[in-house]
């Protein structure tokens, strides 16, 4: 039988992903078994939510077992 405990355990609050230092306006490409192990587009909404709620310009696109994402000012 699973453990009952009285709260959540606390978080720090970082992404899998280290978006800030992605966000420069360059396009990066990340590759599945190498920068990430779930679905693609698993990465793809958590790029596009982590720069929604900064308010920071995204292009994102899935290819296959690849994702190519652009954050920033020079993101399209």
């Amino acid at each position: 039988m699973p453990e009952i405990i009285d709260e959540m355990p606390a978080t720090d609050g970082r992404s899998v992903y280290n978006w800030e230092d992605m966000a420069d306006g360059q396009v990066r490409k990340l590759v599945k078994g190498r920068d990430f192990s779930c679905r693609p587009y698993s990465v793809r909404s958590a790029a596009r939510a982590w720069a929604h709620r900064r308010g920071i310009k995204s292009h994102i696109r899935v290819l296959g077992d690849e994702v190519y994402v652009q954050l920033g000012e020079s993101a399209a």
